[in-house]
């Protein structure tokens, strides 16, 4: 899980500096400068669609790959979720066989009824005992789980929403320096418009990632409580099943 953080922050940051693909078409812009004022004004005005496009083709690209390697991560911590559970539950079966030969070695050695009815209350005691531990285990493991399915749509979330962001303070910036182009406004300055807007918003995205909630700690939190509860719960099991062993040797006379 915590993998899974580290990628979804590199796959941000990745796409935090998208905005870098906006170097080609400044730097041509500014080697057409060097030949007229004139050529450079048709030069980079003439290719602001197709440099508009250039971004937002990119910014779908790493879109898509942010998304595939989310998906990958989910789909990894879902199936060690499952051999965890499928290893539980292989355990819980051969503990559930010990104990049925440990009760069927104490019933034997019955023989009469007050030690009959002993051993029957001994037994059911620890069946209730094993039944309430499985049922905190299992409701603090479910706990677990949600809390960071959560975590993951919340962060995916919001991270959407800070790159749609971006998207559109780069659109509204190309927009704006076509106007320009088409207004007359110099092609220096029209450059200098585009490439202030497009760091602006690459600097906002990437402080805004950085300033969402951190995943680890949470993980960390929710691994935290998980433990307690199935701590609590073991302990509580423990105590349960030594008073009942404790109650059944006096009624055996030891």
């Amino acid at each position: 899980m915590i993998q899974y953080r580290k990628n979804i922050t590199k796959a941000v940051a990745t796409m935090a500096l998208v905005a870098s693909v906006a170097t080609p078409g400044l730097s041509f812009a500014q080697s057409a400068s060097s030949t007229s004022p004139s050529t450079s004004v048709k030069a980079f005005c003439a290719n602001v669609d197709a440099f508009a496009q250039k971004i937002n083709t990119k910014l779908t690209e790493k879109q898509t790959s942010y998304d595939e390697k989310k998906q990958e991560r989910i789909d990894k911590i879902n199936t060690k979720q499952s051999e965890r559970e499928a290893a539980l539950e292989k355990k819980r079966g051969e503990w559930d066989g010990k104990r049925l030969e440990a009760f069927t070695k104490v019933e034997v050695k019955a023989t009469t009824d007050a030690q009959k009815q002993a051993v029957t209350v001994y037994e059911n005691t620890v069946k209730q005992a094993v039944s309430t531990k499985r049922a905190s285990v299992d409701s603090a493991i479910s706990t677990f789980n949600t809390g960071v399915s959560s975590l993951i749509t919340s962060r995916k979330s919001a991270v959407d929403g800070l790159i749609a962001t971006f998207s559109a303070s780069v659109t509204a910036a190309t927009n704006l320096v076509k106007t320009e182009c088409a207004g007359g406004v110099s092609s220096a300055d029209a450059r200098a418009h585009l490439e202030t807007a497009v760091k602006a918003a690459r600097a906002t995205l990437k402080s805004s990632v950085a300033a969402l909630p951190k995943v680890k700690i949470s993980i960390q939190q929710l691994a935290t409580a998980r433990k307690a509860t199935v701590t609590t719960a073991e302990s509580t099991f423990k105590t349960t099943v030594e008073q009942a062993k404790a109650t059944l040797k006096v009624a055996f006379g030891k």
